[in-house]
């Protein structure tokens, strides 16, 4: 698994570093989604990459947090993560 994510990073930052200036500022798709540059494009990615990685780190703390807490007794008889509607 490590073999093929250091090859597809390998590519990524071979296609990143060969982008220019027009290419960054070029519209791929202009009817459908019209100022929708390759550059916006990946200010989105990373945007939604650190959204997911907040997200996944919030849960982690609270499954750590929780598993802690009725460990001591405190959740007794609660659902594993506690959550309305869960």
């Amino acid at each position: 698994m490590m073999a093929y994510f250091d090859s597809v990073r390998r590519q990524t930052l071979s296609y990143l570093n060969g982008l220019s200036q027009p290419d960054l500022e070029s519209c791929p798709d202009p009817k459908r989604r019209p100022g929708y540059t390759v550059a916006r494009m990946l200010a989105h990615l990373i945007v939604k990459d650190a959204q997911h990685t907040g997200q996944v780190a919030y849960i982690r703390r609270i499954q750590r947090g929780l598993g802690r807490l009725m460990q001591y007794g405190v959740c007794r008889g609660a659902k594993p993560l506690c959550l309305p509607g869960v």
